[in-house]
């Protein structure tokens, strides 16, 4: 049998999937040949191979980008591993980004963390809202700082990796403003003397960081440029210490787009 008529035969045994997702990473496997990661509300985060995805005649040229939410249909493999790409097409092309450096580099930051954050399977789907939510609100425009701490934030909560703001543990004092991230919570001043070095927080910073905790909408308004410094230091420190991944491009996302 041909390779033609093998590659025929395998894909009518897996099934056609068709979902809405956004275009996380894109790596070249081939001369013409991409594999794609994407991150879907049904499925979560999956890998496809897009064949002949460069070739001059291809239906995919200018179909999918970072960031872009298409319409994907696969071929789904059950054993896992790389999905075939059937079609794509695009439902938001981010047009607001084009030409804008720092709009591309929040949008650029947020796929690249959601990518490496996110476990293969339906298990990260949860994560698809707040990227589409927060994408769409860096293509309008709102501040890129403050979005991008925000994100970061609700990263956290659904990773189950929750900072903890609530009181020292110690003694049950409220108001505590000093984090161990060892612990990933706040001591206050008294009992963190004999501790591991704590993080000193200001209570504005506390106080934004666990109204961001209980919310799942991005915020509209861009944080106080002192206390949007320290929450983004604390999420940097927070991130490294918790996820052990890189936060690549992060430090060159301006306060201000």
């Amino acid at each position: 049998m041909g390779g033609a008529a093998r590659y025929d035969t395998a894909m009518a045994h897996e099934a056609i999937q068709k979902t809405e997702a956004i275009v996380l990473r894109i790596r070249d496997v081939s001369n013409t040949s991409h594999s794609v990661t994407w991150l879907s509300p049904e499925y979560g985060k999956l890998t496809t191979l897009v064949k002949g995805a460069v070739r001059p005649k291809s239906a995919f040229l200018g179909q999918y980008d970072i960031g872009y939410v298409c319409e994907l249909l696969f071929y789904g493999r059950d054993r896992g591993g790389l999905h075939i790409a059937r079609e794509c097409a695009p439902v938001a092309l981010r047009d607001g980004v084009r030409g804008a450096w720092r709009k591309t580099l929040a949008l650029l930051y947020a796929c690249d963390v959601t990518c490496r954050v996110a476990e293969a399977g339906s298990h990260s789907a949860e994560l698809y809202a707040p990227l589409k939510a927060t994408l769409d609100a860096i293509e309008r425009g709102d501040d890129a700082a403050t979005l991008l701490a925000w994100y970061e934030t609700r990263l956290l909560v659904l990773l189950g990796h929750t900072p903890n703001f609530v009181g020292c543990p110690h003694c049950a004092a409220e108001g505590a403003t000093r984090f161990l991230l060892s612990e990933g919570r706040t001591v206050c001043r008294h009992c963190h003397a004999e501790r591991a070095a704590a993080l000193i927080l200001a209570p504005a910073t506390v106080r934004q960081m666990a109204a961001w905790i209980a919310c799942d909408a991005p915020p509209a308004a861009a944080v106080e440029a002192r206390t949007l410094t320290e929450l983004r230091r604390f999420l940097g420190l927070f991130m490294r210490y918790h996820l052990d991944i890189p936060l690549s491009g992060r430090d060159m996302v301006n306060v201000k787009i």
